[in-house]
């Protein structure tokens, strides 16, 4: 697997050559999942999504968005359309996937569609966020922290 180029739980974990700004808005992003409900938060536990995780029988999971590569918003057409790709894409690994959404803590960016996909392996989430042109992902394990894993 190509590593990430920084695996990131708190603001003190942004290497140099990252956008510091646009790092702190992916650390203060809730990741939510939508049914079954969860919202999760870079660097911090999650004892009832771990809850989920064991009775799923889940060891590590990914939180991903095809929506706007590169942080560029694209329009609601073209980011329906890469949803509708991703999916077919996770479809075919098999595994399984729960929808949420990305919400920024500033109302300047708007909610991104995402996908929770448990059991995929960091070397498969890394290499859908690279096919998908995304700067990072959220992945964890289960009983351990969120991370934010940057990917460019």
């Amino acid at each position: 697997m190509s590593k990430p180029v920084t695996v990131i739980r708190s603001i003190e974990d942004i290497a140099e050559p990252l956008d510091r700004r646009l790092v702190l808005a992916y650390l203060q992003t809730k990741y939510q999942v939508f049914s079954p409900s969860f919202d999760l938060k870079i660097g911090q536990s999650h004892p009832a999504f771990d809850l989920f995780l064991e009775k799923t029988r889940a060891k590590t999971w990914a939180f991903i968005s095809p929506e706007n590569p590169g942080s560029k918003i694209l329009p609601p057409t073209e980011n329906n359309r890469r949803c509708d790709f991703f999916l077919e894409k996770i479809k075919n690994l098999h595994l399984p996937i729960f929808e949420g959404a990305g919400f920024g803590e500033k109302s300047d960016w708007p909610p991104e569609r995402s996908f929770l996909i448990l059991n995929i392996s960091a070397a498969s989430a890394v290499e859908l966020a690279k096919d998908f042109g995304q700067n990072a992902i959220v992945f964890g394990e289960k009983n351990g922290l969120a991370k934010l894993w940057w990917v460019v």
